[in-house]
């Protein structure tokens, strides 16, 4: 048994604990009176800490510096992970638990971390190996659906595992939704386990490792295992915990609507971006018509002319008025593409279903701007060899290259190299 003496106040406080005897046994006084001193001056400084909101600012800070290239892709894994996963519950869960598994083996490269899938552990999906007298973590992770809360079973059939595994803490985490009856960081004393509750957390995790470092402060105080600092019994301890619970919470909402805001206001920008984009194109087709009329009247009343070839005027407005089709997306990057042929001075064919484009009298390609599902430009290879090509996006049948026309950089690098 340990006595802690106070010899100023000359009192004796006894301490019944193996586990902090084993922890004492072979440390020397100077590193025991360290330890106390910080255990100490934690307790002193909790209140302080809870209200200066200053911390607030340090971790916006440090989330800005080293998670800005998460928060700028996370609003698109989670709109395409349903797709990748095609919906799947168990596909979903095991995504997840790959993501935590990572994230904890780079960020906690000294402890030993399981997963229960390939270990045989019977507790949660990963468990987290201190290999110190703090023990096991277990961790639970759920992957629902925004706005699907993690049901109350699921809770107590974690509570159960967590009770037949002999592990003092654990932690459940949710990804997108909240869990039933708990707040975004709880926390919850059930019989002689400590259990952290975290959700929804996303996929950066930066939640979960807050929340194993908020357990290992816990161990390190003894605020578990000393009977003499009772959570259970100690209001003001559990006060105090309660309202940095409400102080993390309060600056993950603050983080989140930031993230929204600059998603939002993203949004609008490639919005009014798109607009603007379509206008210009617009522009552009309607200052080449008319610079073409004006030239082929003059023309005309020089020599005389019997054309062969189609009016950029005429290509316009197949284009605009002569699919079977209104998409303004497809007609958008038609203009596109026929203003740059335009540019090279090309010249136009209007056929039934196609549009063919000459250089020099040489038939050099054809576009089927009718096409309901795609649309397909063929470049004509006029070469005795056929020369590389992207295979990922272009395929090749006759002596012709043949794209789909779409709005990606890829695509309009390899048409502007044809043209």
């Amino acid at each position: 048994m340990l006595v802690l003496s106070i010899t100023d106040f000359g009192n004796q406080y006894e301490i019944d604990d193996k586990i902090l005897e084993r922890t004492f046994l072979n440390r020397t006084t100077d590193e025991i009176t360290n330890v106390l001193r910080l255990s100490s001056y934690i307790l002193d400084k909790i209140p302080s800490i809870v209200k200066n909101e200053g911390i607030l600012y340090d971790i916006e800070g440090i989330v800005d510096k080293k998670n800005e290239s998460v928060f700028q892709k996370i609003e698109s894994v989670n709109e395409n992970l349903l797709c990748l996963t095609s919906g799947n519950s168990s596909l979903l869960g095991k995504f997840n638990e790959n993501i935590i598994e990572k994230y904890l083996k780079i960020h906690f490269p000294h402890y030993e971390i399981i997963n229960t899938a390939t270990s045989g552990e019977k507790c949660g999906d990963i468990v987290v190996n201190t290999r110190t007298n703090m023990g096991r973590i277990s961790i639970e992770s759920k992957n629902y659906d925004v706005g699907k809360p993690i049901p109350s079973g699921e809770i107590d059939k974690f509570k159960r595992d967590l009770m037949n595994s002999g592990i003092k803490y654990g932690i459940l985490i949710s990804t997108n939704s909240r869990i039933t009856g708990k707040n975004t960081i709880d926390y919850e004393i059930y019989k002689d386990k400590i259990i952290l509750y975290v959700g929804p957390a996303g996929h950066d995790n930066f939640l979960l490792n807050l929340g194993i470092h908020y357990l290992k402060t816990l161990n390190e105080l003894d605020a578990i295992h000393t009977r003499r600092i009772n959570i259970r019994d100690n209001k003001c301890i559990r006060d105090k915990l309660d309202e940095i619970s409400r102080t993390f919470e309060i600056g993950l909402s603050k983080l989140n609507h930031g993230v929204n805001q600059i998603n939002e206001t993203e949004k609008k920008m490639a919005s009014t971006f798109s607009l603007l984009r379509s206008s210009l194109q617009e522009i552009i087709s309607d200052f080449n018509i008319n610079l073409e009329k004006m030239n082929t009247e003059i023309s005309d009343l020089k020599e005389g002319s019997c054309r062969e070839y189609s009016q950029y005027a005429e290509i316009v407005d197949a284009i605009r008025n002569g699919r079977p089709d209104k998409n303004a997306n497809k007609t958008k990057l038609l203009e596109r593409l026929f203003n740059e042929l335009h540019q090279k001075s090309y010249q136009f064919k209007i056929e039934e279903s196609d549009i063919g484009f000459y250089k020099e009298d040489i038939y050099s390609g054809k576009v089927n701007y009718k096409g309901r599902s795609r649309i397909d430009i063929f470049f004509k290879e006029t070469e005795e060899y056929t020369r590389p090509y992207p295979k990922k996006i272009v395929s090749m049948k006759n002596d012709n290259y043949i794209i789909e026309l779409k709005e990606n950089a890829e695509t309009w690098a390899f048409i502007l190299e044809k043209i």
